[in-house]
């Protein structure tokens, strides 16, 4: 459990845009780079595999609420290889097989 909160959060922070000056995670414009959870043009998907551990979906389920708290829109999760267009890949390199082929082919 402990590698898929430091993978989500490699995943938050490497997205977030190249200018280091940027501060405001949050925000209601396009930013050249960014990776965003919620927009006009579709909400990212939480996916991530049916193996793994109890703890990875509980956090996922948080992680939605809070996202709905913020916003006001609830993300889709979807479980197995079922990537949609705009995926943040959740899990935890041993129990995901997903990850794990990411990282078999020197991608993760």
């Amino acid at each position: 459990m402990h590698y898929s909160f430091i993978l989500l959060c490699f995943i938050l922070f490497a997205t977030a845009g190249s200018n280091a000056q940027q501060t405001n995670w949050l925000g209601e414009q396009n930013v050249k780079g960014a990776f965003p959870l919620v927009s006009d043009k579709g909400d990212a998907s939480l996916c991530y595999d049916s193996n793994e551990p109890e703890g990875v979906s509980r956090a996922i389920g948080d992680l939605c609420t809070d996202i709905h708290r913020v916003t006001g829109r609830t993300l889709r999760t979807a479980v197995g290889n079922d990537l949609t267009r705009r995926p943040v890949i959740i899990g935890t390199v041993g129990h995901s097989r997903l990850l794990d082929r990411l990282a078999a082919n020197g991608k993760l």
